[in-house]
């Protein structure tokens, strides 16, 4: 890391903090407001949109990198044009009401886009077999990586949990490039994405003074699955890595819609029937929760990613460690918000 890389981060987590309070005074005054309702975790209208500022900042921090040379053309262009794809439509939901299947479309077509830019997945080892790249494997992968953007904006419901959750998987696995091979390409480019969205965080901290909103949750879904491709292309880090950094919302999200299609609820439709939603409720403070998964991710997730990366051996393996007790944590606060509920 030199001095331009220091001086970068400083200004990416300005940049992002000033836009962010320049969009949240443009929500106030056009009454772009989250009103409460009875799915909402909040009781105070609040600004919602704010996410455009991580958008912004990052898109520009992407284009200086690549005048540097420090990114690869292919790799800019990915984040740039699919991420905008996704921000345009969560823009537009924010601002006006965009039917189900217009986002989804437009979602598929992003991450098609970005995986088209990337040369598709490569090959991918599990439970000691092999499945060679091509073009099942690059549909299933677009199936997750659509799945990945949309679990961001079924999460981003209490105060600062996303922007959190976001950050950290950004962080956390810079550091483990940067133990394995030194401050590289991808490093830079996850740690100023962290930044990027720490600019927001500052806002959105509970108690929140503004919501990122569609155009913020899907564009960090998106950016942080390109990331994925990107880093096991290269060979920094593993898939069973990923899946283990962001294990906290990958289950709760998981388990939760499996849940809902089982007792043959609209699972497409709008809810507050996640586990973090109601630990919200019953505890009264978004502080508390999103604190208790920031717990988590540190000292339960974080030291088995590493760990995974360590031994790529037992990658999958040490994911299933890490996944199985939160499933036991999702589905008991499931359980206490239904009894709650009743």
């Amino acid at each position: 890391m030199d001095m331009i890389d220091l001086v970068g981060g400083g200004l990416t987590f300005t940049v992002s903090l000033l836009l962010t309070w320049l969009i949240r005074g443009y929500a106030v005054k056009k009454s772009l407001l989250d009103h409460p309702n009875h799915r909402s975790s909040h009781t105070m209208p609040t600004p919602r949109g704010g996410g455009l500022a991580i958008v912004l900042t990052f898109v520009s921090v992407l284009l200086f990198l690549l005048s540097q040379k420090n990114l690869e053309s292919s790799a800019c262009w990915a984040l740039i044009i699919g991420g905008g794809l996704i921000a345009v439509v969560g823009w537009l939901d924010d601002c006006h009401q965009v039917s189900a299947g217009l986002r989804l479309a437009v979602h598929g077509l992003a991450v098609a886009t970005g995986l088209s830019f990337l040369g598709g997945v490569p090959s991918l080892a599990l439970a000691g077999l092999v499945i060679p790249a091509g073009a099942a494997l690059n549909v299933a992968a677009g199936v997750c990586l659509v799945w990945l953007l949309n679990l961001f904006n079924f999460m981003d419901g209490i105060d600062g949990l996303a922007a959190m959750e976001a950050s950290f998987a950004a962080l956390g696995a810079a550091l483990i490039l940067f133990c394995q091979t030194g401050w590289s390409q991808d490093a830079r480019l996850l740690l100023f994405f962290a930044l990027a969205v720490f600019g927001f965080l500052a806002w959105n901290w509970p108690p929140a003074k503004i919501f990122m909103g569609d155009v913020g949750s899907g564009f960090l879904g998106y950016a942080l699955g390109m990331a994925v491709v990107l880093t096991v292309q290269a060979g920094g880090l593993t898939l069973p890595v990923w899946l283990i950094l962001l294990a906290a919302f990958g289950v709760d999200a998981t388990l939760t819609l499996f849940g809902r299609m089982a007792k043959g609820e609209r699972w497409w439709t709008a809810h507050c029937s996640h586990a973090y939603q109601g630990a919200a409720r019953r505890y009264g403070k978004h502080k508390t929760v999103t604190l208790s998964v920031l717990f988590i991710n540190c000292f339960w997730l974080l030291p088995l990613a590493f760990w995974a990366n360590l031994r790529r051996d037992l990658g999958w393996p040490l994911l299933l460690a890490s996944v199985l007790p939160l499933m036991a944590l999702v589905l008991r606060e499931r359980s206490l918000g239904e009894k709650d509920a009743n």
